[in-house]
Parts: structure tokens; sequence; C-alpha cells
């Protein structure tokens, strides 16, 4: 895009109000949180599907963002 690293940062930050990094991660935390909800896969595969080495990687990331873990979002989404 022709703009140095930091100058595409900060005009990123200014527009999105995060860092690429944080952006992408909130795209993969809605996506996962969606796919639980619906219980399209399994736990393990999300996991996969979203680049983690394994579903307890997964899970304390997932923890981190939403305050629930996957399994528990899951058991709730199934009740109704």
């Amino acid at each position: 895009v022709g703009l140095s690293p930091s100058h595409f940062l900060r005009l990123f930050r200014g527009r999105f109000g995060k860092t690429p990094g944080q952006y992408q991660l909130g795209v993969k935390m809605d996506w996962a949180r969606a796919a639980l909800e619906e219980g399209v896969a399994p736990l393990g595969e999300l996991a996969r599907r979203l680049g983690y080495a394994d579903l307890s990687a997964f899970s304390k990331v997932f923890f981190r963002v939403f305050k629930v873990r996957p399994s528990g979002l899951r058991r709730s989404a199934r009740r109704g």
C-alpha cells in the first residue's frame, strides 16, 4: 500500500481503534462464538480451523475474550 509499517499501524489504529492483530483476533473470536452457538463442529475442529495448536490454547484465548469457556457457551446455546 506504499506506507511504512509504523504509518500503516497509526492509520489502522485511528480507523478501527485497535491494532491489526487485535482486530484479527476479534474477527476470529466472533466467528468462533457464532459457530459454537450453532453447534456446527466439535471444539477441537474449531480450534484447528482458527489456527490454534490445540483446544487448550483456543479455550484460554476464548475465555480471555468472552469470560466464558467455549464448552459453557455451547451448553447454554443448546438449552436455548
